[in-house]
């Protein structure tokens, strides 16, 4: 009986082996399907342009966060201080960044660092993609950005793609102002993807968020533990808090975000639901409210939303969100009715 059970466990462990293979299969095949979808609609002009004065910075976080992790091809982000506001599309240019991201981990076979770096000129910033990857050779660079143009090689055959990313990449940063660029120094150097997009005008009163006059109350600093799973995306929220006189740390799980709260004060933690390991964000609210009541927790989460006081938690802040829904509810928990209330 027993040798049975064993031969049958083994059958069964093969099955849902070759289950879980086939799901991510398809999987894979949904999402090249729905990239296709996307770049045929932009390179065939029927997706509509909507440029405004934005904040580039939560549009690259948000873009960072959507390709995921890969351990041998991690993304390294490097932001300027400060407001980085931009004349664009919102979708559009994280649809470019996504892209770039994703070639630059694609190309990359052999693994190796995706820098996302930024560069602020007078009246353009630039945004490059830098990876370790194929590279590319010289006659090809003319043409990357040419409709269904694939550079030939044997090592680029069993990647996949559609040839039209790139040329959606440049017809959208065009669409808006900008420029787009691609170096190489050869096969086997790796390769940098860039592109500009315009700074936007009256930049002091659209960093602001508000009308000259509006008397509008700036947060007091706070002391602010961001938990985050994805070390980019916690470096980029730190920048960002920093330059409104926040004194910001990160973590990256429950356990590690526990021994900076036994370590120093804090008036805030700021924590998304799903965390590296261990413990997940309710966990992790649930120990704060035992051990440090007055600390005031926020969830950054997707989905549906829930009741903050039913969760025993001072709010939820809905993903993705935009700098200034995160600025006005600091300014909320830093006054003195919420400081009561703790």
């Amino acid at each position: 009986m027993a040798p049975l059970l064993v031969l049958f466990a083994g059958v069964l462990v093969t099955v849902l082996a070759i289950v879980l293979l086939a799901l991510e299969f398809a999987q894979s095949e949904l999402r090249d399907a729905r990239t296709r979808a996307r770049e045929e609609l932009v390179a065939s002009g029927r997706s509509p342009i909507a440029p405004s004065a934005v904040d580039l910075r939560p549009l690259l976080i948000q873009a960072v966060a959507a390709v995921g992790e890969d351990v041998a091809r991690p993304i390294r982000l490097d932001l300027p201080d400060g407001y980085l506001l931009v004349t664009t599309d919102s979708d559009r240019v994280q649809q470019v960044v996504h892209n770039l991201l994703s070639n630059a981990r694609k190309y990359s076979p052999l693994g190796g660092v995706v820098r996302l770096t930024v560069h602020a000129g007078k009246d353009m910033l630039e945004v490059a993609i830098t990876d370790q990857g194929l590279g590319i050779p010289a006659e090809a660079l003319g043409h990357l950005f040419d409709p269904y143009y694939r550079v030939a090689g044997e090592a680029r055959r069993s990647i996949r793609g559609t040839g039209l990313g790139l040329a959606m990449v440049k017809d959208s940063v065009e669409a808006v102002g900008g420029q787009v660029g691609a170096e190489s120094a050869g096969p086997g150097h790796g390769s940098r993807f860039w592109f500009t997009l315009p700074r936007a005008p009256h930049v002091r009163r659209v960093a602001a968020n508000e009308p000259a006059d509006s008397g509008a109350a700036h947060p007091r600093s706070l002391r602010l533990l961001a938990v985050d799973q994805d070390a980019a995306v916690g470096s980029a929220t730190r920048r960002l808090l920093r330059t409104d006189g926040h004194e910001v740390v990160t973590a990256r799980s429950a356990e590690e975000a526990l021994d900076q709260l036994r370590a120093r004060p804090f008036d805030v933690v700021i924590s998304d639901l799903r965390l590296s390991s261990g413990r997940d964000g309710w966990a992790l609210a649930a120990e704060v409210r035992r051990n440090w009541p007055r600390v005031r927790f926020v969830v950054a989460m997707g989905g549906a939303g829930i009741d903050p006081r039913a969760a025993g938690i001072a709010a939820v802040l809905r993903k993705p969100y935009q700098p200034q829904e995160l600025r006005i509810l600091l300014t909320e928990l830093g006054s003195p009715r919420a400081e009561q209330a703790a």
